[in-house]
């Protein structure tokens, strides 16, 4: 009530120096009135009378039906005529808004003196405002009208005060607009007068074009006119204009007041109505059953359903009320924050943010509510009205159940046991008025059932919305209070506050305190306290056991056939186990000082410095497990023993001294002591940063010296490269962040300390990814190499007993192949490094995105737009510099993830499926395919570029690519062909023209085929479709042998023959189905021919199986003596006759040319 009255005298006040600054505006107007209209006349020259609108009208009905004039002149004539009429239109409506406007400043204080008389009563009480006794006389549909109708009521009157709001805050901001229109004005009214006075018409003009054209100009220059003395005026005028629009508003704000006291009362009166009524048809339910006597048991459980329905009426009305109670108290609560919310945004805008700015928005942010409870009662709300929904279900069918009253009375009749016609015709009327009060009461609960679900969702919206703003809120809060001072620079005064501080951390009155809130915790919570200690002393007692089990996975380690990925997840999570049994033990005893209701400052301030320490402990001790002796990171990840021990004896010193003064940091800031915070809390801070610093220069210093000595340096590249840099951030950020916080800036300090927190927990998460990735890898390897080791080897064990004539062998001990994570293949370790550093990337952003403005400034830059029609509206999609950004990372990963794919696949998924080489290739090139136009279509998307804004384009390239890239575009469908059809695959032997090899590529425009000189030829793909092929392996790989063979006349072919068969027979390559054949072709001219025809299971050993297959024959031959044939000549010379010599006459040569002869 004081507050009230204090508010009213303030308003008096404000309206009485508005009414004095009214008064002198007036006198100011009408001094400087004349002057300011004497003022364009004084450079005004002499013009034409202007015409009126209706000799403007009629001028242009004239040039309508002139037929002098061609159709361009017709056309300007009309426009200017147009143009024209415009002017004068505006510059009538402006003369009227002038002279409305100063009508009104004549009225102007009576009418703030009017408001402020009316803002002096009183308003009334709800008692005095509504005549109980006429509403008494109301009816429930009747004072539901009315409720209605004052809600109506008040939110027409709270729209008119948003408007009045809104135009005050707009006409504050008026004045800078009007001085700019006023400029413009002002230099067009120049421009159109320079005009008017270079206006001569040309001799072959016609004159009702000059006309026309001169008329324009002059209705431009009234116009102008007109605007400038309405600019002059309002800014004249912006005190006045402003003193009554405030008035105005607080009037508008006077009369919400009282409407909403109306529509509270009348909705009051409602709700208790309702309410009697609801108390009253259960009573009425219980009278009727209870004034007859001797019931029999069909009535009796007739009437205990209608006093089920009168209790159920009952108690919805009162979670109806209750319902809207909490919707009163919400709305209200959603518009004091969001009249606060605009109350510091323009606060804040356009200000130089103090440290007493600074102080109060974080004292703001400190008391904010948090949205989650409302979100809570959001998904608990969700249920309600699925019960509600049902329930409404049940009345509809009981409703329909007693449309018919006649027949249900008839149908309750035939289950009541035999009785008399006069008993009969009572027990009808009973249950006939029995059913009719049912179904009055069913129609009361559709209706209150109807109003509690409209509550509900009313209170849905409002919840959803306070949630929104509170987010939107905290957001504007977070991005302004960053770079907030928050403190003085730190000096000797804060040294002052430390004593105090030290004693506050310290007294024995607060922790003793602190002792009694625990065991008020653990009386209130006794079985979550033993849950929670049972958890605990688990933890506890089980560390003997979790080492022991460590150990023992340890030896399994490396060991091919016992050594499994999941080997190292369970060592994780012992490891997880060992390390969590402090620190949940912190967590959990602060967590039960945070939640307990009626706990003290420093016990809330405790538990929440027990979470964070618990917290910090965790991390430390996980990493300080992760590193010890036998652990995950010496047999698991193979860590150097340098790092790993250096780790663990820096967290010797740096743990306990981290947790404690972390501790002491967050206790201090939650327990919101400022003075403390920024004394000992900010010793304390720069203290932990500084040993931060410490922790990471010495951990580089041993690492960086430590890669320097091994033959990994070159390994690591980059790192080391930039060892410097590393050095001066291990040391910057945490000077930075000292330096911060002792200029003031402690709370900006923390927030960045808690960023690189998280960021650190990042790193330390894609280290272990990285490491979990490598061993899986590691393992996957292994297990291939072995497997095809002992294929290799089982299949040349059963080639020699085969040969020996033994039984083929089951099972083969060979030596487990060690592979090392170095020789992971370059492509799948290239492909997890890009991984890496794109989920290292999308981190940062999500971590630092909140923090860092120039972030969420990328959205805010605009690039271009693309229009997209959404429900027959078209609007325009912006495309920001984050969009731009996005899809040039998506076309990154896209490449990146496309190019190395077949790698990942040939580890993770074609190794599982039986698949041969030139399946495995097809499928990897397919979905390299598949990969790349997803990533495309998205990048697009991003861009704002979809299919329907491609298709005509790619319909006009269509054609263009079908007479300039015929070749290309046979080609690549080609490839596609050879991809699903397969007519050739990787590692198959073709012949295509001259050219001999084996497929090694297929690629989407040609194929490599490599020959037997190790040249590779590119072929384009259109070769193999529409070209003639020769595929040695296309469906069998079995290929034949011809071996020829040449004996001496007079040999023993039987032999020979006989010998070749046992060459081929006792080869262990060559197939015994097909058996090989030894055939005697014929008679030569030098030998006796011979071909030896043999079948191979493949052609890997083609040229070797030759080749031993001609020595074994030679020797054979050999051996039996068969002489190999080899072409002989014989020569016979005639002795009958004297053989006759004949010489070449000898040619002797000079200098001359031609021969000469003797």
């Amino acid at each position: 009530m004081t507050d009230g009255i204090m508010s009213r005298s303030l308003k008096k006040l404000a309206l009485g120096a508005a009414i004095v600054l009214l008064g002198w505006s007036t006198v100011v107007a009408q001094q400087t009135s004349p002057s300011q209209e004497t003022k364009p006349s004084q450079v005004e020259e002499t013009v034409l009378p202007l015409p009126t609108l209706d000799q403007l009208k009629a001028s242009r009905t004239e040039a309508e039906a002139a037929v002098d004039l061609n159709e361009s002149d017709k056309k300007n004539v009309l426009s200017f005529l147009d143009r024209g009429i415009r002017f004068l239109q505006e510059t009538v409506r402006l003369n009227a808004e002038i002279q409305k406007f100063n009508e009104k400043l004549k009225t102007a204080p009576a009418r703030i003196e009017e408001i402020k008389t009316e803002l002096s009563r009183e308003i009334p009480a709800p008692d005095q405002i509504i005549d109980r006794t006429e509403a008494s006389r109301m009816t429930s549909a009747e004072l539901e009208q009315r409720r209605r109708e004052e809600r109506a009521s008040l939110a027409a009157v709270q729209d008119a005060f948003n408007k009045l709001q809104d135009q005050i805050v707009a006409l504050k901001a008026r004045p800078m607009q009007l001085k700019k229109e006023s400029t413009d004005a002002m230099r067009r009214l120049q421009e159109v007068r320079q005009a008017l006075r270079a206006d001569s018409p040309a001799s072959d003009e016609p004159r009702m074009l000059a006309e026309a054209r001169r008329t324009a100009l002059l209705a431009e220059h009234a116009m102008l006119k007109a605007q400038i003395k309405s600019i002059e005026h309002q800014l004249l005028n912006q005190g006045v204009s402003v003193s009554l629009l405030t008035a105005e508003r607080d009037l508008a704000e006077f009369e919400v007041s009282q409407r909403e006291t109306r529509a509270q009362a009348w909705q009051a009166i409602a709700r208790q109505r309702r309410q009697q009524e609801a108390i009253q048809a259960r009573r009425d339910a219980e009278i009727a059953k209870s004034s007859v006597p001797d019931l029999p048991p069909v009535l009796k459980e007739q009437y205990g359903f209608n006093i089920k329905l009168g209790k159920d009426l009952e108690q919805l009305t009162a979670d109806a009320t209750q319902t809207s109670q909490k919707l009163d108290r919400l709305q209200s609560e959603l518009k004091t924050l969001e009249e606060e919310f605009a109350q510091i945004r323009q606060r804040v805008q356009g200000v130089s943010l103090s440290e007493t700015i600074g102080l109060t928005l974080r004292q703001r942010r400190l008391d904010l509510p948090g949205p989650e409870s409302y979100r809570r009662n959001s998904a608990q709300r969700q249920l309600i009205i699925g019960q509600v929904s049902e329930a409404q279900f049940i009345i509809d069918e009981k409703q329909r159940d007693l449309a018919d009253i006649k027949a249900e009375t008839e149908r309750i009749l035939r289950t009541l046991p035999s009785a008399s016609e006069e008993n009969v015709a009572k027990w009808e009327e009973r249950i006939r008025s029995l059913l009719l009060d049912r179904r009055d009461l069913l129609d009361k609960l559709e209706n209150s059932y109807r109003r509690y679900y409209q509550r509900l969702q009313s209170l849905e919206f409002a919840e959803q919305r306070m949630s929104s703003l509170i987010d939107e809120y905290a957001d504007f809060l977070d991005s302004r209070l960053l770079w907030l001072r928050s403190s003085r620079i730190i000096g000797p005064t804060d040294l002052r506050y430390l004593p105090a501080a030290l004693f506050w951390v310290a007294s024995p009155n607060n922790w003793w305190l602190l002792l009694k809130d625990l065991l008020t915790s653990l009386g209130r919570r006794p079985i979550t306290w033993i849950l929670s200690l049972l958890v605990v002393g688990f933890l506890f007692v089980g560390r003997t056991w979790a080492k022991h089990n460590l150990e023992q996975l340890s030896k399994n380690v490396g060991r091919v056939r016992k050594d499994a990925f999941m080997l190292t997840v369970r060592a994780l999570g012992l490891t997880l186990y060992l390390a969590s049994s402090w620190p949940l033990l912190l967590v959990l005893a602060g967590w039960h000082l945070s939640v307990l209701p009626f706990a003290g400052d420093f016990s809330r301030a405790v538990g929440f410095g027990l979470l964070i320490a618990g917290h910090i402990l965790g991390i430390l001790n996980f990493l300080d497990y992760l590193c010890r002796e036998q652990g995950v990171a010496q047999v698991h990840f193979r860590w150097h023993d340098v790092t790993r021990l250096a780790l663990r004896r820096q967290l010797l010193w740096l743990r306990p001294l981290w947790v404690s003064l972390i501790f002491l940091i967050a206790t201090i800031e939650a327990a919101n002591k400022i003075t403390f915070g920024n004394s000992l809390g900010r010793l304390a801070f720069m203290v932990v940063i500084a040993a931060s610093a410490v922790f990471a220069v010495k951990m580089f210093r041993i690492t960086s010296g430590k890669s320097a000595d091994t033959e990994e340096a070159s390994k690591q590249g980059l790192l080391l490269k930039l060892r410097f840099l590393w050095y001066l951030i291990s040391v910057g950020l945490p000077g930075l962040l000292v330096l911060l916080a002792a200029m003031g800036y402690f709370y900006t300090a923390l927030q960045l300390s808690w960023e690189f927190h998280n960021t650190a927990l990042l790193v330390i998460a894609l280290v272990l990814g990285n490491n979990l990735a490598l061993r899986w890898m590691v393992i996957a390897q292994r297990r291939l190499a072995y497997e095809e080791t002992v294929r290799k080897r089982k299949e040349k064990l059963e080639a020699e007993r085969v040969q020996q004539g033994e039984s083929p062998i089951d099972s083969i001990e060979i030596e487990e192949p060690e592979i090392s994570q170095a020789q992971i293949t370059e492509q799948t370790r290239s492909l997890l490094q890009i991984l890496l550093f794109f989920s290292g990337l999308i981190g940062l952003w999500v971590i630092w995105n909140d923090v860092l403005p120039a972030m969420q400034m990328l959205e805010d830059i605009r690039l271009w737009g693309y229009s997209v029609e959404v429900d027959g509206v078209t609007k325009v999609v912006p495309i920001t510099l984050t969009k731009v950004l996005l899809a040039v990372l998506i076309a990154i990963i896209t490449f990146v993830g496309a190019r190395n794919l077949p790698g990942v696949l040939e580890i993770t998924l074609l190794k599982y499926i039986p698949l041969d080489a030139g399946a495995r290739y097809a499928f990897s090139t397919i979905c390299q395919y598949v990969v790349s136009g997803i990533g495309a279509i998205v990048a697009f998307n991003y861009l704002g570029i979809d299919w329907g804004s491609l298709k005509w384009l790619v319909a006009a390239l269509g054609v263009g690519i079908g007479f300039g890239l015929q070749e290309i575009i046979a080609n690549f469908i080609s490839g596609v062909i050879i991809l699903f059809e397969r007519p050739v695959r990787i590692g198959d032997i073709v012949t295509i023209g001259d050219i001999d090899g084996v497929i090694s590529r297929i690629r989407i425009r040609a194929t490599t085929i490599t020959t037997w000189d190790r040249k590779e030829y590119l072929v384009p793909n259109k070769e193999f479709i529409t070209g003639r092929v020769l595929n040695w392996t296309l469906s069998n790989a079995i290929n034949r042998v011809i071996i020829t063979a040449g004996i001496a006349y007079g040999s023993d072919t039987e032999l020979a023959r006989e010998l070749l068969l046992k060459a081929a027979q006792e080869h262990p390559i060559v197939l015994e189905d097909p058996a090989p054949i030894a055939t005697f072709e014929g008679f030569g001219d030098n030998a006796l021919n011979f071909l030896l025809r043999c079948y191979l299971p493949n052609l890997d050993n083609r040229l070797v199986t030759i080749t031993e297959l001609h020595t074994a024959i030679d020797q054979a031959f050999r051996k039996a003596g068969i002489t190999i044939a080899f072409p002989q000549r014989d020569v016979h010379l005639d002795s009958t006759h004297p053989l006759e010599a004949r010489g070449m006459p000898e040619q002797r040569h000079t200098g001359a040319a031609g021969p000469q002869t003797d």
